[in-house]
């Protein structure tokens, strides 16, 4: 984010307590952002805004869903090459009504993520030149990662860093960086398999009620989730599914109940004919 001191502090923890209340509520990246960004866009100090990466991984698939407001973007070491998870978005709370888009990538077997602050491609040599983008990208594609473990590519990339700006150099900004490795024994085909054939003819699997309050969407969601979870949904699938639970019957809560929380939302899932069918409806 700009500036620092206490008034930037506070921003940062207000603009976390944000996330983590829209995280459970909301569950899309694209979303959660642009509620953070409606939230903070009239409390924000002049001159400030906050940059924010949002990613949703499933550790056992490589699977994410992202979308990103004004961050630097993510750097992946693939055994092709090294590739960014590309997204562009308005940082938060710097225009009000902005609108976030989704992305969805794969963490493959034995790839390693870096998402890192602006301190970094900032730094500046005894020279004034910067360090850049470039140079990380270089330095992320040849540092050395051993096993499964990041402490070697932290070191190296620091080392690297070091190198360009001298050991006496004055620190700038602030240097942060968050690296993640998936295994390379993880299995690959997880993210691929097809959702198993489910019998022909419509069987009810769950049908239960919540009171339409905000936030209960999440717990539709849950319930939702552990009902088909013996019928051996692909888990990205089933992170689809338990988005789609969600935002229906948030829209159901929001826009059919008046208000109301005494007003039941009813939810409602089925299987048929291979297909699952999810229903919401506002009990009158």
């Amino acid at each position: 984010m700009t500036d620092k001191g206490v008034p930037a502090a506070l921003v940062m923890a207000r603009t976390h307590s944000i996330l983590r209340g829209e995280a459970a509520r909301l569950v899309s990246p694209a979303k959660v952002l642009a509620r953070a960004n409606e939230l903070l866009v009239a409390e924000m100090p002049e001159r400030m805004f906050v940059t924010c990466l949002y990613v949703v991984l499933d550790p056992s698939t490589g699977h994410v869903v992202y979308a990103n407001a004004g961050h630097n973007l993510p750097y992946v070491r693939t055994a092709a090459g090294v590739v960014e998870f590309r997204a562009t978005g308005l940082p938060l709370g710097l225009l009000p009504d902005a609108v976030y888009e989704e992305y969805e990538g794969v963490i493959g077997p034995g790839d390693s993520v870096l998402i890192y602050s602006d301190g970094i491609v900032e730094a500046h040599d005894p020279t004034g030149d910067m360090y850049g983008f470039p140079r990380l990208r270089d330095a992320m594609s040849s540092a050395k990662v051993g096993n499964d473990l990041l402490d070697d590519l932290l070191d190296d990339l620091l080392e690297r860093l070091h190198a360009f700006t001298g050991r006496g150099w004055e620190q700038e900004d602030d240097i942060t960086m968050v690296t993640l490795r998936r295994s390379a024994g993880a299995p690959s085909s997880a993210y691929a398999q097809e959702t198993p054939d489910l019998s022909a003819g419509e069987t009810s699997i769950i049908d239960f009620e919540i009171p339409a309050k905000p936030g209960n969407e999440r717990i539709a969601m849950e319930r939702v989730a552990e009902a088909v979870a013996p019928l051996g949904v692909d888990p990205a699938r089933l992170e689809r599914l338990k988005t789609a639970v969600s935002e229906t019957a948030m829209n159901a809560i929001e826009y059919g109940s008046g208000g109301s929380e005494d007003v039941p939302v009813e939810i409602s899932v089925a299987r048929t004919d291979g297909e699952l069918r999810v229903r919401s409806r506002i009990a009158l």
